[in-house]
C-alpha cells in the first residue's frame, strides 16, 4: 500500500501529528535514500504519535510478517532517538492494544566521535 510513498501519502496518516510528502524534490534539503519519496511526521509531542497505515486487509492470521523501515531523525545529536513499531490491535467492543514488534535506540548504537 504506497510504501516508498510514490502516490504521495495515499494509504497513509498521521496519528495525532501532521503528516507531509518529501515529493521529488526532497523536504528542506533533506533527500530521500537514492532520492526516493518520503514522508515526515511533524508535530509530534509524544513518542507514541506518528506514521501509520491501515494493513487490517492485508494480513491473515497464523501467517509470519517481514516489516522494514528507513528512519531518519532530526534533533540534537546529543538527544539520541527511540525508534519503536508497533501494530495497533483493535478488537470489537475493546479499547485499541498495541504491541512493539521493534524497537531501536539510535543513542546506543550510533555514537559519533569528534
Amino acid at each position: 500500500m504506497n510504501p516508498t510513498f510514490d502516490n504521495g501519502l495515499q494509504g497513509w496518516s498521521g496519528l495525532c501529528c501532521k503528516l507531509a510528502h518529501s515529493g521529488a524534490h526532497g523536504w528542506k534539503g533533506v533527500y530521500g535514500p537514492r532520492g526516493a519519496s518520503f514522508a515526515i511526521a511533524t508535530d509530534r509531542r509524544e513518542g507514541w504519535q506518528g506514521i501509520e497505515q491501515d494493513v487490517t486487509a492485508l494480513v491473515h492470521a497464523n501467517t509470519k510478517y517481514a516489516v522494514s523501515a528507513v528512519v531518519q531523525t532530526s534533533g540534537l545529536s546529543h538527544d539520541g532517538a527511540d525508534i519503536t513499531a508497533s501494530l495497533r490491535l483493535e478488537i470489537a467492543n475493546s479499547n485499541p492494544q498495541y504491541v512493539t514488534i521493534g524497537r531501536y535506540n539510535f543513542f546506543l548504537h550510533n555514537k559519533v566521535s569528534k
